[in-house]
């Protein structure tokens, strides 16, 4: 190797140490650089924001799903029993005919059952002469109260005027005895007489003013008593009414008939076999529409409401999808299992489907939501807050938040609106606890740089 050639590689080896330093003091500005802008101790010192990452809180539409077990149900269950009757021992009733078998399909007020109705429309024929001879009475009496009030308006009149007699008879005497005293001449026994006569008179008009004031009260009494057997008669007629009524709803409810389609279940009985009143004899079991009840999770009672759509897959169709829609909605959580019954309506036509398959039901929810970033939470037990950037600072805000959803997003109800800012970088503890470190990266009401693209040199 030359001179020349020494020369060059020892300038080479110059300039590539100066390169190197060079290298060595860029690299070592950076890192006090990135160790200043990340140290929030110093950049609260000198009253500098601390470099954050933000998002902003959205509103989206989002599509939700919640499962539950299923079980089906009828949608009504009919039981068909052997009423009571009004006029007959229970031993009187006897079934004349059976008309229906266990699985039959029965159409809404088809014949089932007849009742041996002999003695039923033997009832009812002494119902129906009870009635004739109310009706009768009734009519006897209702013309009997005229003549009873006419009655004792003529012995009322009768008495007033033999009281008007009875006055003037005395004022007479009254005259014929004071003459008397003032004849000198007058015989004693006249004047007796006269006197006796007076005295008979004036107890004659006292006679007839008790006379009218009994027939005024006579009076009186006849009408209450009108007015009593009128009630009487009536009460009888009406109760004679209401005893045929029964009888004749006795002999109709010889004829049992379904109140509902569907199918029917086992029947035990046979014809001429007695049935004890109120015995269930068969039951009617609706199946079209057939419900499916759910165990719905009580944590998501807000998104539930009437009308909303199910999906029901049950275990003996695994490959079929049924839709239906939620007709009811229990008042009451059952607290030990943490769910809420619920009833879903199917459509079964042909009635394919029975009850009691167990399967599985999905509801699906598309609702607006105000959506925060997860990594936005810091959790306090219970409880959710978030840093939100107002006027240059972060803030603590304790928040409501709900379901989180797919892209890391979760529902907010209550502290945040949408277009919100808040802080996600850098918050990487979470718990509230975590915040009363002395050396924690950020607290509420630091100042807060929110440009991350120029503190983390990417513009």
């Amino acid at each position: 190797m030359g001179p020349l050639q020494r020369k060059l590689w020892t300038l080479a080896g110059v300039v590539a140490l100066v390169l190197a330093t060079a290298g060595a003091g860029l690299a070592f500005l950076q890192a006090q650089h990135a160790k200043d802008i990340s140290d929030p101790d110093r950049a609260r010192q000198r009253g500098e924001p601390i470099p954050v990452r933000t998002e902003r809180v959205t509103q989206s539409e989002v599509e939700d799903v919640v499962g539950a077990t299923a079980l089906t149900d009828p949608s009504e269950v009919a039981i068909i029993r052997v009423g009571a009757s009004h006029g007959l021992a229970q031993s009187a009733l006897v079934l004349k005919s059976v008309r229906v078998r266990e699985g039959d399909h029965v159409t809404k007020g088809q014949l089932l059952f007849t009742l041996d109705d002999a003695p039923f429309q033997e009832v009812q024929k002494q119902k129906e002469a009870a009635l004739s001879a109310a009706k009768k009475e009734l009519d006897l009496v209702t013309k009997q109260v005229p003549f009873r009030r006419q009655t004792r308006e003529l012995e009322m009149a009768s008495a007033k005027a033999e009281y008007d007699y009875r006055v003037t008879d005395l004022a007479v005497r009254d005259k014929e005895y004071k003459a008397l005293l003032g004849l000198r001449d007058a015989k004693l026994f006249e004047q007796y007489d006269a006197e006796s006569k007076y005295m008979e008179a004036r107890f004659n008009r006292d006679e007839a003013r008790r006379h009218v004031k009994r027939a005024e009260i006579a009076n009186e009494i006849g009408e209450l008593r009108d007015a009593e057997d009128i009630a009487k008669a009536k009460q009888l007629f009406e109760s004679a009414v209401s005893d045929l009524a029964l009888a004749r709803r006795d002999v109709e409810r010889c004829q049992i008939t379904s109140p509902v389609e569907g199918i029917s279940e086992r029947v035990d009985f046979a014809s001429g076999q007695a049935v004890q009143a109120d015995a269930e004899i068969v039951k009617i079991i609706r199946l079209d529409p057939i419900h499916a009840r759910l165990d719905y999770p009580q944590d998501r009672l807000d998104d539930l409401k009437l009308g909303e759509k199910a999906e029901v897959v049950l275990d003996a169709f695994p490959k079929q999808t049924l839709s239906g829609s939620v007709i009811r909605i229990s008042p009451q959580v059952n607290p030990h299992l943490r769910i809420l019954p619920v009833v879903v309506e199917l459509p079964n036509p042909g009635y394919r489907i029975k009850a009691g398959i167990s399967g599985y039901a999905r509801l699906r929810f598309t609702k607006k939501i105000a959506a925060v970033p997860e990594a936005a939470l810091i959790e306090d037990g219970a409880r959710s807050a978030v840093f939100r950037v107002e006027d240059g600072r972060a803030r603590m805000r304790e928040v409501l938040t709900g379901t989180l959803f797919d892209g890391g997003v979760r529902e907010v109800h209550h502290g945040l609106a949408p277009g919100d800012e808040v802080v996600i970088f850098h918050n990487f503890y979470r718990h509230t606890q975590v915040l009363a470190r002395r050396d924690c990266y950020l607290k509420d009401n630091d100042l807060v740089d929110v440009n991350w693209r120029k503190w983390a040199r990417r513009e």
